[in-house]
């Protein structure tokens, strides 16, 4: 018996001090100023292999046989927007390598991509993109406005080049 009320006493204050932990996470006041990190605005987006890794070139192959197999202007679209949020994401850990020329030519591809995705944009004006599909590449391109001022906050060099990904970014995000 003595047991068992002594296993009840220690159930109760961990129960309490659970109870009084999350009560006090619960009523403290939230900061305004939350870093910004691209794994909570880009999630399930990761860098994974950057410019100058070896195995980079195999994932550029996967990405053009994906791309090649996706059939409709909107989900190309979408697909186009999605590599470029993966080239910016890479291009934020190749900044933070201080591995500026990659960075740099990893920015160009995110132009690249993002110009053909307004390219499709503009010329099909008789396909209608889904409203699942434009939710999705309109939640990523204003990921992308809120991230790419970071970026640019964050190293000072790469200001023209961000600044104008985030210029096509606005572009883009208008005529969806």
């Amino acid at each position: 018996m003595r047991k068992i009320g002594f296993a009840f006493f220690i159930f109760i204050a961990l129960f309490l001090a659970t109870f009084q932990t999350s009560w006090a996470k619960i009523s403290q006041p939230t900061t305004a100023s939350k870093e910004i990190t691209s794994f909570e605005l880009f999630w399930p987006v990761v860098a994974g292999k950057t410019m100058g890794d070896p195995l980079y070139i195999l994932k550029s192959l996967k990405e053009k046989v994906r791309g090649f197999l996706i059939f409709g202007k909107s989900q190309k679209v979408d697909y186009s927007v999605f590599l470029a949020t993966k080239r910016v994401v890479e291009a934020e850990k190749l900044i933070n390598e201080s591995k500026r020329k990659l960075a740099v030519e990893t920015l160009d591809k995110a132009i690249v991509l993002l110009e053909s995705a307004e390219t499709k944009v503009s010329n099909t004006p008789g396909e209608s993109i889904s409203s699942d599909t434009k939710n999705n590449i309109n939640k990523q391109l204003e990921n992308l406005e809120i991230f790419i001022p970071k970026l640019i906050a964050q190293d000072g060099n790469l200001v023209g080049k961000l600044q104008e990904v985030l210029n096509v970014v606005k572009t883009l995000n208008s005529k969806i």
